[in-house]
């Protein structure tokens, strides 16, 4: 360091710094070692993270360290001009060592530094002197503490000033994928993080080969790892150069295109993507921020070509998913819209390869897809199924414009298209893109649809809906709109215009219920059920609906599946049969639906009927007079209820196809109106006579352990209701008595082996 004035080489040489000093004109030009004894004086200050710094001595790392120090200059009061920082830059002479003059001057503040160093001082051509170095006070309110001690002391207040770096094997590294991959458990001595010789696609793959041998539980555990290291991760982000940014989103994106959506691989690169997509949120305060630093990846056309591609359609909710998380929630309106218009000009933009595809359940033309066509409404469609997503939307937001426009374009197209052939008709999925988020719309936003406009799509889509060759997608997406307008229309009131709404909507769904079959049905069951209370009217065609599903489909949808525990059993699954979709967890029916309306439908089907009751019947009376469920209806109600299927439930009985699942009936009617079965115990004895007599063991041992159930009970019950409990027992142990003395010649009933009644 000859050639420096003796009381900075001693000063320089008391820090420690991590680089020997050979050449000084060489060695600080790159502006690391200016960093490193700045962070040693000021620890804490976000600018001087050294694992922010490059030590490279290329332009691009000089670019980089230069313009971290200047905002560290401004924000610490140093007075260095950019001339300064440029001539140190090119190790001109005299310009390092006026440099460390200003530092020394200002970290010791040792306003006769001009004295103890005349030659600098003469030779000064920048106009700094030390005197005119701001010291900032400990409480100026700047968010970092200056340290008027040697460095590596311990203050008086307990905190320790660490000693250059808290890792020395952050230099010069691309810290923020180092620590990802720790995150991930990650340890591989082959890899390296300098951003000298960094190999993305090294660390791609051995992230690859990772996540590989990761089973499901541990991919889908990735998102809470991450979270419990988010503050890190943050601190690491907004001290990190944006080139070490581009290169951690560089490979994740490249892992999204390579893999397909139900991989692994894909899977977890989507997740850590929409982690550091909040973690950006976090880091930089701008709004758009972390937005901008998604586009300026080097791979981020591939991610938008991911959209484009009638190939890779199953991607879309995660990439849109990513999209959104990267945008936030705090993006001004007007820039969201236009984010998302800009990504619908780079999908119009890519060109697609020549294919035949399958969209929707439909094939398409063996071509690209047509200019005419609108692929950008699959975005919109998986957008507007994201969580939370209501706030972002309102009747004045251009957000919520550009969803209406281009949903009611694509209806209108497909509705031209029924009147005279086109050239280039919608593609297949489309229109049920279209019509779900107009469902979303009318729904969460509150979008209300005028006569003329709502006559239209109703036309529009019930032609479509019953065509013979009608997708499933259609149909679904049919459902979710007339439920969503019955439900808005339900809560607007009940003026003339509103009227007319309700009836159209009641007479779409109660013809969902009737016609549709399969999935669809099952869709329109539980879209449906949360209706039943704003239309009594309804109630008989949702029994009808519910008499139409296989059982397989009844007992899961009306949670009478022993397999379901938890808080699976309370919800279930719609699934879209759109490939841009992803399945749709929501409450089960029996949250949903209005017990009384769906038992007096029950009850207008059977009613004077005394024929068995069948096994579907049986089923929806189960599911509403389940003792775990919470009814708010009066005893006089089940009494009531018990009046019209009553017999025809008697009679079922003797049938070995629903002869348990009616003493499971009659042991919930016991316990929710135990009056309304005292009449019916003669009639329960006569068909245990019955099947005694005809040699229906089966039906014979489900109705003495019906019998032995009750004669076991006490009443619980209080005031009037105790007589009637009792009753109920002692009539059952007296026709107990009779049954082992007239038909087993007095041999006890052993009612052991059968499967325990609900108490």
């Amino acid at each position: 360091m000859a050639g420096l004035p003796r009381e900075l080489i001693k000063w320089i040489q008391s820090l420690s710094l991590s680089a020997s000093i050979k050449n000084y004109k060489r060695d600080f030009a790159n502006g690391f070692l200016i960093a490193e004894i700045l962070n040693k004086y000021y620890p804490h200050e976000p600018s001087l993270q050294m694992h922010a710094y490059d030590t490279g001595t290329g332009p691009a790392a000089k670019k980089n360290n230069w313009e971290m120090l200047g905002r560290a200059f401004a924000k610490l009061g140093i007075p260095v001009p950019r001339r300064m920082s440029e001539d140190v830059s090119q190790a001109k002479p005299e310009s390092v060592g006026l440099l460390l003059m200003v530092l020394y001057s200002h970290v010791t503040k040792k306003k006769e530094a001009n004295s103890v160093l005349p030659s600098l001082k003469a030779s000064n051509p920048y106009g700094v002197e030390a005197d005119e170095v701001s010291q900032p006070s400990l409480g100026d309110g700047s968010g970092f503490a200056v340290i008027d001690a040697p460095p590596g002391q311990i203050l008086p207040s307990g905190t320790h000033i660490k000693e250059g770096l808290e890792d020395h094997e952050s230099l010069g590294k691309v810290s923020i994928v180092r620590v990802l991959l720790k995150a991930l458990s990650i340890h591989d001595p082959s890899l390296t993080f300098n951003r000298s010789g960094f190999s993305a696609t090294q660390i791609r793959d051995r992230l690859c080969e990772h996540i590989e041998s990761m089973s499901s539980h541990e991919v889908h555990r990735i998102e809470s790892i991450l979270v419990g290291k988010e503050r890190e991760i943050v601190e690491i982000l907004q001290h990190s150069p944006p080139n070490d940014i581009s290169m951690l989103l560089d490979i994740l994106i490249t892992c999204i295109a390579a893999y397909e959506a139900v991989d692994k691989i894909f899977v977890a690169a989507s997740c850590i993507l929409q982690f550091f997509g909040l973690a950006l949120q976090h880091a930089f305060s701008s709004r758009g921020a972390a937005y901008q630093r998604l586009c300026s990846a080097k791979e981020f056309p591939s991610l938008v070509h991911q959209l484009s591609n009638p190939h890779t359609i199953s991607k879309i909710p995660h990439i849109v998913a990513i999209f959104h998380q990267y945008m936030g929630t705090n993006l001004r309106d007007e820039e969201r819209v236009r984010f998302w218009l800009e990504i619908k000009a780079a999908m119009s933009r890519d060109t697609l390869p020549t294919s035949t595809i399958t969209i929707g359940g439909i094939p398409s033309t063996n071509q690209s897809v047509p200019s005419t066509c609108n692929p950008f409404i699959f975005i919109l469609a998986a957008l507007s199924f994201l969580p939370n997503l209501r706030e972002l939307h309102g009747p004045n937001r251009q957000l919520t414009t550009l969803h209406l426009s281009e949903c009611l374009t694509v209806i209108n197209t497909h509705r031209r298209s029924l009147q005279a052939p086109m050239l280039n008709p919608t593609m297949p999925a489309e229109l049920p893109a279209a019509v779900l988020i107009l469902a979303f719309l009318v729904r969460e936003v509150g979008v209300a649809l005028d006569e003329p406009l709502l006559g239209d799509v109703m036309e529009c889509i019930g032609k479509a809906v019953m065509g013979r060759r009608c997708s499933s997608a259609v149909q679904k997406a049919f459902v979710a709109f007339v439920a969503a307008g019955a439900k808005a229309a339900a809560h607007r009131g009940n003026d003339e215009e509103t009227g007319l709404e309700k009836e159209t909507m009641v007479k779409a769904a109660a013809g969902v219920l009737k016609w549709f079959m399969g999935d669809s049905l099952r869709v329109a069951i539980i879209l449906s059920a949360p209706l039943l209370r704003s239309y009594p009217t309804l109630c008989t065609s949702f029994v009808r609906g519910l008499l139409s599903l296989p059982d397989s489909q009844r007992v899961w949808l009306l949670d009478l599946d022993t397999s379901r525990s938890g808080e699976d059993s309370a919800t279930t699954h719609i699934s879209w049969d759109l490939p841009f979709l992803l399945p749709q967890r929501t409450e089960g029916v029996c949250q949903t639906w209005w017990p009384l309306g769906v038992s007096m439908g029950v009850a207008k089907l059977v009613k004077n009927s005394h024929a068995p009751l069948p096994l579907a019947y049986i089923h929806i009376l189960q599911a509403i007079t389940k003792p775990t469920n919470p009814h708010e209806e009066s005893v006089d109600h089940w009494s009531t209820l018990m009046e019209y299927v009553g017999n025809p439930l008697v009679a079922s009985l003797a049938e070995n196809t629903t002869t348990e699942a009616a003493c499971f009936l009659l042991n919930n009617f016991r316990i929710l109106c135990p009056g309304g079965l005292v009449k019916y115990l003669p009639a329960v004895m006569a068909t245990l006579i019955h099947v005694y007599l005809t040699g229906r063991g089966r039906c014979q041992n489900a109705i003495i352990q019906l019998l032995t159930h009750w004669a076991g009970k006490r009443s619980t019950h209080s005031n009037s209701a105790a007589s009637v409990s009792e009753k109920l027992t002692s009539d059952s142990r007296r026709i107990l008595n009779i049954v082992e003395l007239e038909l087993f010649n007095g041999q006890k009933l052993d009612a052991s082996a059968a499967v325990p009644l609900p108490v």
